[in-house]
């Protein structure tokens, strides 16, 4: 049930243009270095607008809701952003958020 309380958790707290994705089917699992592979993801999002996709991942899972598989995002996109948000949940319930921004006049 991990998947589904993370999900319920992503879609309750974000609004459903956000653009939410997984990176570690692109990255694979690093283990202890997710957290700063994330945060490094979230800083090139801020600095160049690519907002990473979750391949090879082609839909949300049914299970996961309706809110959260309309902010699912299968293929990156690209845009200006102001705020990223790197959330890395853990097995037992462990959950870490690191919230980057952009100085407006950069």
């Amino acid at each position: 049930m991990n998947d589904e309380v993370e999900a319920a958790l992503v879609a309750r707290r974000y609004a459903a243009g956000v653009h939410a994705s997984a990176t570690k089917g692109l990255t694979g699992h690093t283990m202890g270095a997710a957290g700063i592979v994330e945060a490094a993801l979230c800083a090139l999002a801020l600095e160049d607008g690519l907002l990473s996709g979750s391949a090879p991942t082609t839909a949300a899972d049914p299970a996961f809701g309706a809110v959260f598989a309309g902010q699912f995002k299968a293929q990156p996109a690209r845009r200006r952003i102001r705020v990223a948000a790197s959330h890395s949940f853990g097995f037992g319930g462990s959950n870490a958020v690191l919230v980057f921004g952009r100085d407006e006049a950069a």
